[in-house]
């Protein structure tokens, strides 16, 4: 089959659209995995933003909340710690209405209570551990 210099002209461009598409989802997906841990230290209540992924909280002035970032612009798992010994409890949120696997809060009462938060469609997943 012959083809003209139209039709093979059309196929380039073809072609390098779809490479661009490609190499644009690559980038972001690299994006994405390079971007830096940040870690916040509260002694504090605080909410979050979308650019923590890890609390360390204490709690030895008193009882804190952790409020999780805005579900919509969350687009990385966030674990928060409570480092000391003290009674009080470091409560975290959902941010709002969201829920965490269906409960308004999830409590963190003992030292190196930890548990990780992974964003969902219509709420934050929780990995507990100890």
């Amino acid at each position: 089959m012959i083809r003209t210099t139209w039709e093979w002209e059309r196929m380039t461009l073809a072609t390098l659209d779809e490479l661009v598409g490609q190499l644009n989802t690559r980038m972001l997906r690299l994006a994405n995995a390079l971007k830096r841990t940040i870690r916040q230290t509260l002694t504090a209540s605080k909410a979050l933003d979308h650019t923590t992924t890890s609390v360390w909280a204490t709690a030895t002035g008193g009882a804190i909340t952790v409020t999780l970032p805005v579900l919509a612009t969350a687009y990385q798992p966030v674990t928060v710690s409570k480092r000391d010994a003290s009674v009080n409890a470091v409560t975290i949120d959902g941010n709002g209405s969201v829920t965490i696997d269906g409960a308004a809060t999830l409590v963190l009462a003992a030292r190196y209570d930890i548990a990780t938060f992974i964003p969902g469609p219509t709420e934050w997943a929780a990995q507990v551990g100890a």
